[in-house]
């Protein structure tokens, strides 16, 4: 598990440095610090409060960032992507925290790999 954070960790950090060049109206690096941040504690938190907590502010995360990139006038490519994969990420938190507000911590920590997939699938349409 510390070997997959790890990865994750660097996956995302390096993600943080090569988005920002891709959108020349916004910088999302420190959201992809926070992004990275909420998703690996929720990823380790070891009961289902912190595992909601946690999968909430993912979620404002996300939002925050969306709402960033969809403020720009003209979105390129690059950004017309980024928002489609912020939209399929949105959506799959959401069943986390449902299954988390529903008590179902190990159903909802399994979610995370879904989160995980989507991170890899849109970081490698937009090259990062």
């Amino acid at each position: 598990m510390k070997k997959l954070l790890s990865i994750l960790a660097c996956a995302l950090f390096c993600s943080a440095i090569a988005i920002p060049s891709a959108f020349a109206d916004v910088n999302v690096k420190p959201a992809m610090k926070s992004i990275n941040t909420h998703f690996k504690a929720a990823s380790s938190a070891k009961d289902i409060s912190a595992l909601k907590t946690e999968l909430i502010a993912l979620r404002d995360a996300v939002k925050k960032t969306q709402a960033e990139v969809q403020a720009v006038k003209q979105p390129s490519n690059d950004e017309k992507t980024y928002l489609d994969g912020m939209g399929k990420l949105l959506s799959e938190i959401d069943n986390s925290v449902t299954l988390a507000e529903t008590g179902k911590y190990d159903e909802a920590k399994a979610s995370l790999g879904k989160i995980k997939a989507l991170r890899g699938e849109y970081h490698k349409k937009l090259g990062v």
